[in-house]
């Protein structure tokens, strides 16, 4: 995990733990990202980790998830990535509640995917009225 990445995770601990202790339930926790292509503004999505080591632990973990919290595509995709190499990193920050703003247009979307690589700043909160 490259150290931008590391940093955004600590903000998004550190901001959370506040939330926390401010009374609230530190799920509801929003950032701004700033990019080259403008603002993008959403909460972290927590996404439920995939352990198996055969296909039939796999079909377990799918199994338990479909009763319990439902498939995740984004926890599938994760699974996917690190499935032959649990070692690699990646720099993608789940985000859901988003709102994207360019020069040009704004739209929302229930989740989105943003590299860390294209995060030029943020700011923890909602700007994007």
């Amino acid at each position: 995990m490259d150290s931008k990445k590391k940093y955004i995770k600590a903000l998004e601990i550190a901001s959370s733990t506040i939330d926390e202790a401010n009374g609230n339930n530190g799920e509801d926790v929003y950032f701004t990202y700033f990019t080259s292509f403008g603002k993008v503004q959403g909460k972290i999505k927590k996404i439920d980790e995939i352990v198996a080591e055969s296909d039939v632990d796999f079909r377990a973990e799918l199994e338990k998830m479909i009763k319990t919290s439902g498939l995740n595509t984004y926890s599938l995709a994760e699974y996917a990535f690190k499935k032959d190499d649990k070692s690699l990193q990646h720099s993608a920050i789940y985000l859901e509640d988003v709102v994207i703003d360019t020069d040009k247009e704004r739209f929302n979307s229930n989740t989105f995917v943003l590299f860390a690589d294209q995060v030029v700043g943020i700011i923890p909160g909602k700007i994007i009225v």
